[in-house]
């Protein structure tokens, strides 16, 4: 509870409207502590505090003797250290009590901003998190196009797990309950795939989505959909993200490789928008994804003097600074 304290507010001196009791959380074990560093690089930049919930021991001991990082060790964790294959059993299990963390956190009665620590946060996203009455806010897991066609109910595309916002109540705290307590049953699943089977499936509290997001008012607006479940029990309201300005993906040259980061920086260029946060997933293994975050200036982080070259920890020597990637428009259009 105390460093949920010193952390509260996410940013220094009094707390803005709305964030009082709003704290920015991220998950992290040893085998990710050089993306941990570089996550603090773009926290510092915008003068964010954060909790680190550290998965494993050795993650819990590198970051209270080599940083200034509040850590708060989950010891129910069984994790190894060096886990990092996505939907290994240790790979889920992470993911799993990154989930668990969070419920916990939402029984204190605070807000919650979590991150995963491979991704960059390049701009304040609060003003795109804060509406009325919207309890759930994410980030999604598909391609920055010209439109967005996402549906919360029909879409194959799942909410992304690794950057999203939720307020502390009733109706949160029970299906984060529902979500981690759900993870046995699906042992092949990481605990996005599993979270969002459980919160489609939802009755208990029955869930409005309202797509895009914006202002929603309890007593005054009728339940979407015309969901009667909805209408006798209190709701969880959920909305989504740009994913172009909450990019996912959009660094892999894997996962679909026509739409590219340069696709990513047209696409915001039409819309008149800037990259807030880019999630650095369906890349796999932790040098691939500093290489390409490196590629196109998010990797901010620098190893000490007295560190090897081939540890991926001991990054907490003076951060770059970051300037954004050039992107002529024109010129891409002409060469595409």
């Amino acid at each position: 509870m105390a460093a949920l304290k010193r952390v509260a507010g996410v940013f220094p001196g009094t707390p803005r409207p709305g964030l009082e009791r709003t704290v920015l959380i991220t998950g992290c074990n040893h085998g990710f502590i050089n993306h941990l560093e570089n996550f603090k690089c773009f926290a510092d930049r915008l003068q964010m505090k954060f909790l680190v919930i550290a998965l494993d021991l050795k993650a819990h001991e590198y970051i209270r003797r080599n940083t200034t990082m509040d850590s708060f060790f989950m010891s129910t964790a069984e994790v190894t250290g060096d886990a990092t294959e996505f939907r290994s059993k240790q790979f889920n299990l992470i993911t799993a009590r990154k989930k668990e963390a969070v419920h916990n956190i939402l029984e204190l009665g605070f807000d919650v901003l979590f991150t995963d620590t491979d991704v960059a946060l390049v701009r304040d996203p609060f003003p795109y998190l804060l509406f009325n009455d919207v309890d759930y806010i994410h980030s999604l897991n598909a391609i920055c196009t010209k439109e967005d066609t996402w549906d919360f109910r029909r879409s194959k595309e799942e909410g992304n797990t690794g950057f999203y916002y939720v307020r502390s109540n009733n109706q949160t705290i029970k299906l984060w309950q529902d979500a981690y307590e759900a993870v046995p049953n699906y042992p092949g699943l990481d605990d996005q795939a599993v979270f969002w089977r459980v919160i489609r499936q939802s009755k208990n509290p029955p869930v409005v989505p309202l797509g895009k997001c914006r202002d929603y008012n309890r007593s005054t607006t009728g339940i979407e959909g015309g969901d009667a479940q909805a209408a006798i029990l209190p709701a969880l309201v959920t909305c989504v993200l740009d994913p172009c300005v909450f990019s996912s993906g959009m660094l892999s040259k894997a996962w679909i490789p026509e739409y590219t980061y340069e696709e990513l920086r047209l696409n915001l260029f039409l819309r008149n928008e800037s990259v807030c946060s880019l999630h650095a997933n369906y890349i796999k293994g932790n040098r691939a994804k500093k290489e390409r975050m490196d590629e196109y200036g998010f990797w901010l982080a620098t190893q000490n003097h007295n560190s090897s070259a081939h540890q991926h920890d001991y990054w907490n020597g003076p951060c770059k600074e970051y300037k954004e990637a050039e992107f002529n428009a024109s010129q891409y259009l002409r060469l595409r």
